[in-house]
């Protein structure tokens, strides 16, 4: 038992490196194709997370892994959408043991992350944002607004981190009702049936605007419906 609670931990580390490796692998492939860039911010608590609740668990690491690798995830669901049209790139989370086998994550210290949050905002083509209520992601938000990047932005009104549809809606209203008093900016009612907002061209919500990318000369592919 003391050789097992000692190798536990050490075989979960060994998976972990190699679950960072492989996620870094697949999107090495997409590396000099000439593909917009997508950046996902979003709080960490939300990685890993899906619409099933599990239950507390002596083998939680090990479910955890499972769950990050074979696509349960929501955000394994959305990379899955967007792989083929465009490179994915988010923040990593540095204390993170099993990283998803989603968007490609970029680690940086402490010190660091506000600049390269905003060197990603100017240079990504599309921002996905996937609110909360968090202190960092209202000062991400910001930074979309300082550098004029609403046209670019998408709002993923899958709210919060939470597994119950009733909580996600309480969630999204409070990050509704603080966005439109910081902003004047006033946001749809939650519809889970309809998981996207876009802005146009003045920064301004529009029901009718949605991204386009191109796959061919003569085609182009709405990824978001």
């Amino acid at each position: 038992m003391i050789l097992l609670g000692t190798a536990f931990p050490a075989l979960m580390y060994f998976v972990s490196q190699i679950g960072r490796w492989a996620n870094n692998k697949a999107h090495e492939k997409k590396e000099g194709l000439d593909l917009p860039t997508i950046l996902y911010l979003r709080s960490f608590n939300t990685d890993g997370k899906n619409d099933v609740e599990a239950e507390p668990s002596p083998f939680s690491p090990l479910a955890a892994f499972v769950s990050y690798k074979f696509g349960t995830s929501h955000e394994v669901d959305l990379a899955n959408q967007l792989t083929n049209f465009a490179h994915l790139i988010t923040i990593g989370n540095p204390t993170e043991d099993f990283p998803e086998m989603g968007f490609k994550r970029i680690y940086c210290k402490d010190i660091d992350w506000k600049e390269k949050v905003k060197e990603l905002i100017i240079s990504s083509d599309v921002i996905i944002y996937r609110p909360n209520l968090t202190d960092s992601l209202f000062w991400e938000l910001d930074q979309v607004i300082d550098q004029n990047a609403m046209p670019k932005l998408v709002i993923w009104n899958l709210a919060g981190d939470e597994h119950k549809e009733y909580l996600r809606k309480a969630i999204y209203n409070a990050f509704r009702r603080k966005i439109n008093e910081l902003y004047k900016i006033l946001l749809p009612e939650y519809n889970n049936k309809n998981r996207y907002i876009f802005f146009n061209d003045n920064g301004e919500i529009d029901s009718t605007h949605y991204i386009r990318f191109e796959r061919k000369p003569d085609k182009s592919v709405r990824i978001f419906k």
